[in-house]
């Protein structure tokens, strides 16, 4: 039985080295092995505050509003196979999950609009230019609805920074989002006048924050809905058209 398998063997080598495609076969195989084998084994990860994702209108303008987002750092950062998870599949989502959104971005976006329209009765476009790297999830529809009024109405925001966590319904309700406590530690807060939060979460998020000294004119605020975002922005803001509007048809803001 051994004589036969290295006989086997010998044959196979010889034929390797004679044959060009039987090398390439070959090599696909070893690698097709190397990913069924080796890249699904678990990592372990670790949330740490990510790049927030800047909305800005279609014609470059900031609007004023950030979404926070988390980073998720591996136990092996250097080696081939973290590589490979952090690359390759974000990469392939980027250029086929929501238009080049990332994972998520169409449903938070779409929310988004949908919640607006049930808010005020607005069909009112999202922005179509953001920075936002390589962000997956939903946790950015808040972000999104505050984006849409913002491009909407130039001055709903004027002078105002407002950062936002929250996963959006199509009825405007705000849901929790993971990583609340990691997301509040964001450096982008340092430059952001009001950010909101979904109103289970603002317990954890008062409590990261009072334990950050460097934030001295942040005011942080839990919200059940978009109407209550909306009104919350409306109390330090009211001259703005879009408040104004609410106002006049008598939109609740309560």
């Amino acid at each position: 039985m051994r004589k036969e398998i290295s006989e086997y063997i010998s044959a196979t080598g010889n034929h390797l080295k004679r044959s060009r495609e039987a090398r390439l076969v070959a090599y696909l195989c070893l690698f097709m092995l190397f990913v069924t084998i080796w890249l699904p084994a678990p990592v372990e990860k670790r949330a740490v505050p990510g790049n927030s994702m800047e909305f800005r209108s279609s014609d470059q303008h900031p609007l004023n509003v950030i979404a926070l987002t988390v980073r998720w750092n591996k136990n092996n950062a250097e080696t081939v196979k973290n590589w490979w998870y952090t690359r390759l599949p974000y990469t392939m989502v980027d250029a086929f999950a929501d238009s080049g959104l990332g994972a998520g971005q169409g449903e938070a976006r779409w929310n988004a609009v949908l919640a607006i329209r049930s808010l005020t009765g607005w069909d009112l476009e999202p922005p179509v230019v953001h920075i936002a790297g390589r962000v997956t999830g939903t946790s950015s529809g808040l972000g999104w609805a505050l984006a849409t009024l913002a491009q909407n109405d130039p001055e709903f925001l004027d002078g105002l920074k407002v950062a936002a966590t929250g996963t959006i319904t199509p009825t405007g309700e705000i849901m929790p989002v993971g990583s609340i406590s990691v997301k509040t530690q964001s450096r982008s807060l340092s430059s952001v006048d009001l950010l909101l939060v979904p109103l289970d979460q603002y317990p954890d998020a008062e409590s990261t924050l009072n334990g950050r000294a460097n934030l001295p004119r942040l005011k942080l605020k839990g919200v059940r809905n978009l109407s209550e975002a909306v009104r919350s922005i409306c109390i330090i803001k009211p001259g703005s058209p879009t408040c104004s509007n609410l106002h006049l048809n008598r939109v609740t803001l309560n």
